[in-house]
Formats: C-alpha cells, sequence, structure tokens
C-alpha cells in the first residue's frame, strides 16, 4: 500500500526558491561579477530581476487559474494567442 504525502506551501515555495536562487549562483554569478564592480549594484540586480519573475510567475498563476482545461503551455498560448 502507497502511502499519500503532502508538500504545504511554505515547503514548495522555498523548494522553488531554493532551485532558482542556486541555478542563478551557479550559472551567471560569474558573469556579472566580471563586469558590476559594485556590491550595492549586484544586489539589486537580483532584487530587480526577482521583482520581474515574481511578476511573470503571478500573471502565469492568474491565466492558469482561469482556464479550466488542464495543459501545459501550449493549452495557454492557443487560449490567449491563436484564440481558436
Amino acid at each position: 500500500m502507497s502511502e499519500t504525502r503532502n508538500i504545504d506551501v511554505w515547503s514548495a515555495t522555498s523548494m522553488v526558491i531554493a532551485n532558482m536562487v542556486g541555478t542563478g549562483v551557479f550559472t551567471s554569478l560569474g558573469y556579472q561579477l566580471f563586469d558590476t564592480q559594485s556590491g550595492f549594484a549586484l544586489i539589486m540586480i537580483w532584487v530587480v530581476g526577482g521583482l520581474i519573475a515574481l511578476t511573470g510567475a503571478f500573471s502565469y498563476a492568474e491565466i492558469a487559474g482561469r482556464l479550466s482545461k488542464d495543459g501545459e503551455n501550449f493549452t495557454f498560448f492557443q487560449r490567449f494567442f491563436i484564440r481558436q
């Protein structure tokens, strides 16, 4: 018999944040440090990028909440851009 496991909102959000920050640090931080000499400017780049990403995630979640059909990106694009 299999056991059901639930992840609460806080745990899921923490995992996504950790994944995104980890990916960003390991893939792009070297390029940012090479071009940006100021620590404050580097932090502001990350804050602005995070706000842009958060806005996109909220927009995507709003679109997903309004659709009654399950699907991935294709369903969203088909409904809102192709208009079939």
